[in-house]
């Protein structure tokens, strides 16, 4: 079982108007990967007001686990 941790800009989803959530899955490295947490780390040099990043945890999926009828590129 794969894990990884995603780390995404909040300026980034800000201008996309895409916000991570449990559930959802990433394509990412040619393998499906789907979120388990969503956390906003909020220290930066010592101050924790920033909210600079969002942090997600996900695991791998199996291409056949979801409903795709093909790969999306």
């Amino acid at each position: 079982d794969t894990s990884v941790e995603l780390y995404f800009l909040r300026s980034s989803l800000a201008e996309t108007e895409f916000y991570p959530e449990i559930g959802d899955v990433v394509d990412w490295n040619d393998y499906y990967f789907e979120i388990n947490s969503v956390t906003e780390p909020q220290i930066i040099h010592g101050h924790q007001g920033f909210k600079h990043e969002v942090k997600c945890n996900a695991h791998r999926i199996r291409l056949s686990s979801i409903n795709f009828s093909e790969r999306f590129r």
